[in-house]
């Protein structure tokens, strides 16, 4: 499944801690020791989870903000390792799904990201994400249509490339029609996310149902496991 895992940490002794307890559980990992390197990896890829060492309550809250921020249809599981006197609500409201205390040992670390790896995986099982390239009009309400890429597809939105910047205000009309299929999908979605490289994120609101069946069915059929996605 390729779970990916972005720490943010200084500490060596919890570097040393998570990169064997994730290389255990099958988790990939890479590691940042400043929070403007995290930031600029968050910018850069997608994580299934951003493990933040809270030691320094200033970072930690600018790597949680930033998380909380990163570009992308679905946001990483955050993993806040604290010491016991920081306050977990506000780590909390930052977006964090779980907390590990310091001392961090083998056992609580394995223990903590062993529940994170189950949640990961639903998440991608819920948005699996297909490599597409193919033509696709987009649509706001009473403006001109706008031609784009789509780079990626899942049954809950797409990631789509544009010469003009995508407005988050207001729905669009997303058109489009899968490889090797003759009947065009049609759905009603929102912006929820842009990038300085022209990509943009639309979650579907609204796919009627024939779309929907069609849609499912086409995914199914060329999920990663299955199958290769055609070339277009």
């Amino acid at each position: 499944m390729n779970l990916q895992a972005l720490l943010l940490s200084s500490d060596e002794h919890i570097t040393k801690v998570m990169s064997r307890v994730l290389a255990d559980l099958g988790i990939g990992m890479e590691h940042c020791s400043d929070q403007t390197a995290a930031t600029n990896r968050l910018e850069a890829q997608n994580y299934d989870a951003v493990i933040v060492d809270c030691d320094d309550e200033t970072t930690a809250t600018a790597a949680l903000q930033a998380t909380r921020a990163a570009a992308g249809e679905k946001k990483p599981l955050v993993l806040a390792i604290v010491p016991s006197q920081l306050s977990i609500r506000s780590t909390f409201n930052l977006g964090a799904s779980f907390v590990l205390y310091k001392p961090v040992s083998m056992d609580r670390a394995r223990a903590s990201l062993r529940a994170a790896r189950g949640l990961m995986r639903c998440e991608r099982r819920s948005h699996l994400r297909i490599p597409v390239h193919m033509l696709t009009a987009i649509n706001y309400r009473g403006a001109s249509e706008v031609s784009a890429t789509m780079l990626d597809l899942s049954e809950g939105g797409a990631a789509v490339r544009t010469k003009e910047e995508l407005s988050n205000k207001g729905p669009v009309t997303v058109q489009f029609t899968l490889p090797h299929t003759t009947v065009p999908i049609r759905a009603t979605g929102e912006v929820i996310w842009r990038d300085r490289q022209g990509r943009s994120g639309i979650r579907f609101v609204d796919v009627p149902a024939n779309c929907r069946h069609q849609l499912r069915d086409w995914l199914a059929a060329n999920k990663p496991e299955t199958a290769a996605v055609p070339a277009l």
